[in-house]
């Protein structure tokens, strides 16, 4: 049996014309697999990194205690500087009473002074 083509009138048999298309099926399946296979590699490679992650990602509960851990840190280092900076506060006081005192004495002796000054002047 043979069939003519419509582009050029050329006439084919039957069995080159299966051939040909059994020929064009198995590429076509060759191709298909290939481009399957490529798929397949992308969702094993998306798949391996999802359970790399999973596997690697913190739980929230450790997540939470870290957390709180951090915080309380945190806050012990902001009570820690309050109370360094209170005791310089009440450093830079004592300093200064002291200062403040010892200037006062000095202004009492100076004022006993000039009053003793002004008597004896006046018992002349």
């Amino acid at each position: 049996m043979t069939t003519k083509t419509r582009s050029t009138g050329d006439t084919v048999t039957l069995r080159d014309y299966v051939d040909t298309r059994l020929e064009a099926i198995k590429l076509s399946i060759e191709v298909a697999l290939r481009a399957m296979d490529l798929r397949m590699e992308a969702a094993n490679e998306f798949r391996a990194t999802i359970e790399a992650l999973v596997h690697n990602a913190i739980t929230r509960i450790e997540y939470t205690a870290d957390l709180r851990r951090v915080l309380d840190d945190i806050k012990f280092l902001r009570e820690s500087r309050a109370e360094l900076e209170g005791k310089a506060s009440q450093d830079a006081l004592n300093k200064t009473s002291g200062i403040a005192i010892v200037g006062l004495a000095i202004g009492v002796i100076g004022f006993l002074m000039s009053v003793i000054s002004f008597v004896l002047q006046l018992s002349e």
